[in-house]
C-alpha cells in the first residue's frame, strides 16, 4: 500500500513475462509431480502455457489501469478455456 512504483513494476513485469514466453515450445519434464495429471488428461502443453501467458499479460495490464488491453489477453484466455475461473473473473473486471 501506497508504493505504486513496486506495484507498477510488478505488473509490467508479469506483462514481459508473458511475452517473453508466450511462443515456448513446452516439453514435459518427467520429474514433474504434475505428470499423472497430464497424461490423464491428455493437455496440450504449449495451450496450457498460451493460457498462462496471456493471463498473466491480462493481469498486468489490468493491474495498471489498462482494461481494454487486459479485456484483449483475458479474452483469448476464455477463448482458449471457457471454463478458466480465474480468467473469467478478471474478465469481469474489465467491464
Amino acid at each position: 500500500l501506497g508504493e505504486e512504483d513496486k506495484a507498477r513494476s510488478r505488473f509490467n513485469r508479469l506483462i514481459k513475462h508473458g511475452e517473453k514466453h508466450l511462443f515456448d515450445k513446452v516439453k514435459i519434464d518427467y520429474f514433474a509431480v504434475s505428470l499423472p495429471d497430464l497424461l490423464i488428461w491428455d493437455d496440450d502443453l504449449n495451450v496450457r502455457n498460451q493460457i498462462h501467458c496471456n493471463l498473466v499479460m491480462g493481469m498486468g495490464y489490468l493491474g495498471l489501469g489498462d482494461k481494454e488491453q487486459a479485456r484483449k489477453f483475458l479474452s483469448e484466455v476464455a477463448r482458449l478455456d471457457i471454463n478458466h475461473q480465474a480468467g473469467k473473473q478478471l474478465l469481469e473486471m474489465c467491464g
